[in-house]
C-alpha cells in the first residue's frame, strides 16, 4: 500500500513537471530586429518554466510554513542563509547560526515543494504557507550579474564563461543575451540554466505565469535597504519566527557581506553611468525586461519612455 502511494506521488509529480514545460498558448514568433517605429521587439512574458537541478529555485521551511522562490542577484544567497538558520534553530548551546546549508531543502518546482511537505496540491501549499518572491529593478539586477560574472568573474574557473565571449563588453553582452532570449521564445534554444537564473527576465522565473497572484512580493533595492530589511523581518514575524531569532537575523543581514556583492564598487558605478549614456543600449535592455518593469512596478529610464505599450502577446 505504501509503495503504491509513493508511486502515485511520483506519477503526479511527473505529470505536473511535464505540463510545466509545455507552452500553453503558442503565439507568433518574434524577429531579432527593430520594429518600424525604431524600437526593438519586446521580449514577451512566456507561459512556461525551465525547471533544472542546476537552479532548484524553491526553498521551504515547514516549521514556519515559509517558502521562497530564489532568483539570481535578488538577495538569493542571503535568503538561503536565512532559511537555513530557521531550519536549524538553536544549537545545543542555545545559539543561532547564519550559514549556507546547501541544497538539501531546495526544490525543482512548486509541485515538488508541495509534495515533499505533505500537501496534495500546489494550491493548498500557497493557501497555508507564506511564499515570498523577491524582485529587483531589472537594470540593477543586470548590472550586478554582469559585474559579478563578466567583469570580476567571481568564483569562476579560467575556462568558465557565461558572458557569450564578450569579456567586459556590456554592449556585446546585451546583444547576445537578446539574441538568446529571442531563440528561446521561438523554441530554437534550450535555456542555459546558469544564465537563466542570473540574467533572464524575472517574469520568466518562479513559474510566475501560474503563481503571480500567490506570491508575497518584496522589492530588493541596490541601496538604502532599511525598508526592505524591515519588511523582510515583518514577514518572518508573520510566519511565527521567535523575536530573538528575528533580531539575530536582522543584525546578520545588515552586517554580513557576501563575497560576490558588486553594489557600491567604483567600477560598478562607472559601468552603470556609461550604460545610461548609451540610449540605444538602454532601450534594448528595456525591451528585454519590459514586463519586469510593468509587472513589478518599476519606473522606466527616461530613454525608454517612448517604447510602445505592447508589441507581442504573451506566448
Amino acid at each position: 500500500m505504501i509503495q503504491n502511494w509513493k508511486f502515485l506521488l511520483i506519477l503526479l509529480f511527473t505529470i505536473s513537471f511535464t505540463k510545466s514545460n509545455d507552452i500553453h498558448k503558442p503565439g507568433k514568433k518574434i524577429k531579432n530586429d527593430i520594429t518600424k517605429d525604431g524600437n526593438y521587439e519586446l521580449i514577451p512574458m512566456i507561459n512556461t518554466s525551465f525547471p533544472s537541478q542546476m537552479k532548484l529555485e524553491y526553498f521551504g521551511v515547514r516549521k514556519q510554513k515559509l517558502g521562497v522562490c530564489l532568483i539570481g542577484k535578488n538577495f538569493s544567497s542571503m535568503m538561503s542563509m536565512i532559511l537555513c538558520s530557521l531550519m536549524k534553530g538553536k544549537d545545543y548551546s542555545s545559539k543561532y547560526h547564519f550559514y549556507d546549508c546547501g541544497r538539501s531543502r531546495r526544490y525543482i518546482s512548486t509541485t515538488e515543494m508541495a509534495l515533499k511537505n505533505k500537501f496534495k496540491s500546489v494550491d493548498k501549499l500557497f493557501k497555508r504557507w507564506n511564499v515570498l518572491m523577491i524582485v529587483r529593478n531589472p537594470i540593477d539586477r543586470l548590472i550586478s550579474g554582469f559585474m559579478q560574472l563578466c567583469y570580476y568573474r567571481t568564483w569562476l574557473k579560467k575556462n568558465e564563461d557565461y558572458c557569450y565571449n564578450c569579456n567586459k563588453n556590456i554592449t556585446c553582452f546585451v546583444d547576445k543575451l537578446y539574441d538568446e532570449l529571442v531563440n528561446v521564445v521561438n523554441r530554437k534554444k534550450i535555456p542555459n540554466q546558469f544564465n537563466d537564473y542570473h540574467f533572464y527576465p524575472q517574469t520568466w522565473q518562479c513559474e510566475y505565469y501560474k503563481h503571480k497572484k500567490n506570491y508575497n512580493y518584496l522589492k530588493y533595492p541596490s541601496k538604502d535597504k532599511d525598508i526592505f530589511y524591515s519588511n523582510l523581518m515583518n514577514e518572518l514575524k508573520k510566519s511565527g519566527v521567535a523575536l530573538a531569532h528575528i533580531n539575530f537575523l536582522s543584525n546578520k543581514v545588515k552586517t554580513f557581506n557576501t563575497f560576490h556583492a558588486t553594489t557600491g564598487k567604483k567600477d560598478t558605478k562607472n559601468y552603470k553611468q556609461s550604460l545610461f549614456k548609451n540610449t540605444k543600449l538602454i532601450q534594448k535592455i528595456c525591451s528585454i525586461f519590459y514586463y519586469d518593469f510593468i509587472e513589478f512596478g518599476y519606473k522606466f529610464p527616461k530613454a525608454c519612455e517612448d517604447i510602445p505599450a505592447l508589441v507581442n502577446n504573451a506566448i
